[in-house]
């Protein structure tokens, strides 16, 4: 599959993946609310031929984030 990184389109390879822990990050409000946010992981994606500095592969990651709020 193509995917564009950094402005360039490029062949990605999806990964499949298990989840081994989602947490939520819990931020308290100024007006005294608190809020529970985690970022959900929906696709893993390989980029064939690019790599980081110190060579390792590089991927790109689609996810969605989930909200809950707390009374």
């Amino acid at each position: 599959m193509k995917v564009n990184y950094q402005g360039r389109e490029v062949e990605g390879t999806p990964v499949d993946f298990l989840c081994r822990k989602e947490d939520f990050n819990e931020y308290q409000l100024t007006d005294g609310k608190v809020i529970k946010i985690k970022m959900v992981v929906t696709r893993i994606i390989r980029l064939e031929g690019e790599r980081t500095p110190d060579g390792k592969p590089v991927y790109m990651i689609q996810s969605q984030n989930v909200v809950a709020p707390l009374d």
